[in-house]
């Protein structure tokens, strides 16, 4: 089942907080083809909602809850690797 699908069937099921949870869970835990499939849905998908002001205020809330929780596991990820890039990519000092 593609996130489309998983998005679509969770709006109805468990609301638009639920839709947003499930697409979180796919980003964090997918494989990285599921990971990015979900990225790039939601990205168009919350872009409309936003723009045409159709998402709902507790929405609003729990989209920036997970999109906090997404950018803290990112950042760990990435300070992680962050010594030995320093190290091994000459350049990279230049980025920081």
């Amino acid at each position: 089942m593609c996130a489309a699908d998983i998005f679509a069937q969770k709006l109805v099921t468990c609301g638009v907080s639920g839709a947003l949870t499930g697409i979180f869970s796919q980003i964090l835990h997918g494989d990285e083809q599921i990971r990015e499939r979900a990225i790039t849905f939601l990205s168009t998908k919350i872009r409309v909602l936003l723009v045409e002001d159709l998402l709902p205020k507790d929405a609003e809330e729990e989209l920036v809850a997970l999109c906090k929780k997404v950018r803290y596991r990112v950042v760990q990820k990435i300070q992680s690797i962050w010594p030995l890039l320093v190290e091994k990519v000459p350049c990279f000092d230049r980025v920081v």
